[in-house]
């Protein structure tokens, strides 16, 4: 990129600055480089002519404007090229880095819903009583 119009080559040009990317074929995007769109990261001194935006990985997310991807919070979920985590919802729970909700695994329920973030298997999900068990279903 470029503060200003005119460099008579590459050499002429810094590198595109973090959570920004460059079009080596667009003038008007080298001047100061383009926001990196939500669900991708554009790593700092991404060079001219690299692929970039670069796609935002399964189990985090990439809000617009983001040079490092952000691993899911806990009591949310991250498909790949999440701009936004989405909430865990009952009877699920989501620890840290989810991709997709967990249910609570077959010999445990889940517990009553509180309108918590359901972040965690011991606090979201209740082994089943003796001479019980559970389904996937509950």
């Amino acid at each position: 990129h470029r503060d200003t119009i005119g460099a008579e080559s590459v050499d002429h040009c810094e590198p595109c600055p973090a959570a920004r990317y460059c079009d080596k074929d667009s003038d008007e995007g080298n001047i100061a480089g383009y926001g990196c769109p939500g669900g991708y990261f554009c790593k700092y001194n991404a060079e001219l002519g690299t692929p970039s935006p670069v796609t935002c990985p399964p189990k985090y997310c990439c809000p617009p404007s983001t040079n490092d991807p952000v691993i899911c919070t806990p009591g949310y979920h991250c498909l790949g090229q999440c701009e936004v985590p989405v909430r865990c919802e009952f009877p699920n729970y989501c620890p840290a880095g989810t991709e997709t909700p967990l249910a609570c695994p077959l010999g445990w329920k889940a517990s009553p819903d509180t309108g918590a973030l359901r972040t965690d298997l011991n606090l979201f999900c209740t082994a089943c009583e003796a001479g019980s068990y559970g389904t996937l279903d509950g």
